[in-house]
């Protein structure tokens, strides 16, 4: 279906004017001041009609039947953009207080909790016993008791009666050992040797 009318409709904001106002009026001795609303009206009446202009050309070759004037198919307004005011963004420092204000509770409660669980922990773990540890004592040097004259006296008593005995050890070990030598040669002839002795311990007793 084809339309038989069409109408267009713009909105400039006023900071374009302002801004267009600037460019035309400007001048190399510096920037000019802010223009006043006389002088934005003026602009505007100019700025709108060439708008209008522009449109409706695209407009009269959509538009069956043509219409006398389709200016009047375009209206033009202006608007008051204001500044968007740019909210700071937090701090990371901000950003942490305002979450552990609303967290706080949630972190005392784990806290309570890790610090039960090491309460426990360090009850039921298995203690290494203590290492026992033995120091052995420094020997002390023995010190010589002198003896007395007594002692002295009975050490030469019995170091006397040993060497007085040790021939006569040494004489039986000798005749012991000649009496087994006899016997295993000639034991008739040990046997009349052993009597031969006894008969002469008897006599002399």
């Amino acid at each position: 279906m084809t339309p038989k009318m069409i109408t267009a409709s713009f909105r400039v904001p006023i900071s374009y004017l302002k801004k267009l106002w600037i460019e035309q009026n400007s001048t190399p001795d510096g920037p000019v001041q802010e223009p006043t609303e006389a002088d934005i009206q003026t602009l505007e009446t100019a700025v709108f009609a060439d708008i209008q202009k522009t449109a409706a050309k695209l407009l009269e070759t959509v538009c069956r039947p043509a219409v006398v004037d389709a200016t009047q198919l375009v209206s033009v307004t202006r608007y008051h953009d204001s500044q968007q005011v740019v909210e700071a963004q937090p701090t990371f420092v901000q950003m942490l207080v305002a979450w552990f204000n609303a967290n706080w509770e949630t972190l005392a409660l784990l806290g309570v909790v890790l610090l039960g669980m090491g309460v426990l922990w360090n009850m039921t773990r298995v203690r290494q016993p203590t290492p026992i540890v033995i120091y052995e004592a420094a020997e002390l040097p023995q010190e010589e008791v002198p003896l007395t004259d007594e002692e002295l006296a009975a050490l030469e008593a019995e170091e006397g009666i040993k060497r007085s005995l040790e021939p006569f050890s040494k004489s039986i070990i000798s005749l012991q050992s000649e009496v087994a030598d006899l016997v295993n040669e000639n034991p008739d002839a040990a046997v009349s040797v052993l009597r031969q002795w006894i008969g002469n311990v008897t006599f002399q007793e």
